[in-house]
């Protein structure tokens, strides 16, 4: 039986690697190695069964989020085959994806039948009432992707934290609109829904009447959206980290 020679070996690792690019960024740290079976399916696991292993898969998360906006949203996700994607950290082994054009208001819109008309949202219109000039990030300048933890509660690291709180700790933290389409994504991914527990305080965001949005799965009204004050903690309000 012929046997590969070394040399053999590294030249086929390159080639299905893609080239010299991304066998530089595997040497930084910037990719990572992970089993071809990314998804797992373990009941009662903290990510719901869903998971990018320990790291991120780039080629699949590219994939999965292209064929979900286009499917729930109509969109068209070509920028996730060429964009630049923030570096991975351990232990953040889910990504949001956020295209242009596409708001807060109108992903409700369209995740509400999705959620058989579970929708519960505190205001009307949630694009009036965001503030865009105090987000910690819009699409306004292009697309942009986050990692977030794979998790289906909101941060445990994060309880009893206020935004002010989380203001002072410098803590990069996921605004209303990714956590509406983290919620649409999940669904979409697997019928389950996030926050069953507790709530997610999306200190990234602020209302016009400088409230704290949030969100959670609530089993009577369904997804809800709600405020909170900049000062108000509370064991199960917890914000998301996210890496940008």
């Amino acid at each position: 039986m012929a046997r590969w020679t070394p040399v053999e070996k590294i030249q086929d690792f390159v080639n299905k690697a893609g080239g010299e690019g991304p066998i530089e960024r595997f040497l930084s740290g910037e990719l990572v190695l992970v089993e071809r079976d990314v998804r797992v399916s373990v009941s009662g696991q903290a990510n719901g069964g869903v998971t990018y292993a320990t790291g991120i898969n780039e080629a699949l998360f590219r994939a999965d989020w292209q064929k979900y906006l286009c499917e729930v949203f109509g969109v068209s996700a070509d920028f996730l085959s060429v964009m630049k994607l923030p570096s991975v950290r351990s232990g953040f082994g889910w990504g949001i994806a956020m295209p242009q054009g596409l708001s807060a208001q109108q992903m409700l819109n369209a995740l509400k039948p999705r959620f058989d008309d579970k929708l519960w949202q505190w205001c009307q219109n949630l694009d009036r009432a965001i503030d865009l000039e105090k987000e910690a990030r819009t699409t306004a300048n292009g697309p942009y992707v986050v990692w977030c933890r794979d998790r289906v509660e909101a941060d445990e690291e994060l309880k009893n934290l206020s935004a002010n709180d989380l203001t002072k700790r410098g803590t990069n933290c996921m605004t209303e609109p990714e956590r509406i389409m983290l919620e649409g994504w999940f669904h979409w991914k697997i019928g389950g829904h996030l926050d069953i527990k507790n709530v997610t305080l999306s200190a990234g965001s602020r209302y016009s009447d400088g409230n704290v949005p949030s969100a959670d799965w609530n089993a009577d009204y369904g997804f809800s959206v709600f405020r909170w004050d900049t000062d108000y903690r509370n064991d199960n309000i917890r914000a998301r980290e996210v890496v940008s």
